[in-house]
């Protein structure tokens, strides 16, 4: 089964937009688990999504993880509870704004076959939706959580499953997936801090490369992560 993930903070109408194709395409090639997380100071996000969510079939399954330990969006730690909750062979990355077509899941398992892999890499405009193995991911220690901000976290997490040596495979997201437009000032929106895009992709590139010249093949190594409190 894959487990698409999805932490919300203040995208609700992106994701009101994005959910009934993902429902569709999950219908189409079950079994897929879909888990959001409704992160942060924000009204309750399934009264909203149930109606959409009540026409997965009964070979899926969704579930809604709250989180309100803080009132702003925090990218690693959301992306970790997503993960943490996730009972999936294996997650899949993804955000509010993308929707996967019909054929979408059938077409991962064929590239994860074909390339006997633990993971699958895509192209550059869908970089950051990953396909991973769920206990690989979990053995990995997830995203490092001091990527807090926009940018760097998935640049960083690939990296990091390719010291491992993972066997890795590759599918074109161009071909599958859509995405609805955000502009910079809704992505850098809901932070702790008010960064600009480039301070903030500034500092997850140090802590990037920070990692890789330590050679971490273990994020938050000793650190209990992806925890609700």
């Amino acid at each position: 089964m894959f487990s698409w993930t999805i932490p919300c903070h203040k995208r609700l109408p992106q994701l009101l937009q994005s959910l009934p194709g993902l429902v569709a395409a999950a219908n189409a090639d079950p079994p897929v688990e879909i888990v959001i997380v409704d992160y942060g100071d924000q009204p309750a996000l399934e009264p909203e999504l149930l109606p959409i969510l009540a026409n997965l079939s009964p070979e899926n399954r969704a579930l809604t993880v709250f989180y309100r330990g803080r009132p702003y969006y925090h990218a690693g730690h959301a992306r970790n509870l997503s993960i943490r909750a996730s009972t999936g062979d294996y997650v899949i990355i993804s955000s509010t704004e993308i929707t996967p077509a019909v054929g979408y899941f059938r077409h991962l398992r064929e590239q994860l076959a074909a390339a006997n892999a633990k993971w699958l890499a895509c192209d550059s405009r869908y970089v950051g939706v990953l396909v991973i193995d769920r206990l690989e991911l979990i053995a990995a220690g997830g995203y490092d959580e001091r990527f807090e901000f926009y940018g760097g976290d998935d640049k960083d997490l690939r990296e990091r499953l390719r010291r491992r040596r993972l066997p890795e495979g590759y599918y074109c997201g161009e071909d599958w997936l859509t995405m609805t437009r955000t502009y910079n000032a809704d992505k850098v929106r809901n932070y702790r801090l008010p960064l600009t895009k480039t301070a903030m992709m500034m500092a997850g590139s140090a802590i990037f490369k920070e990692n890789r010249e330590q050679g971490v093949l273990v994020a938050n190594e000793g650190l209990d992560w992806g925890k609700l409190s």
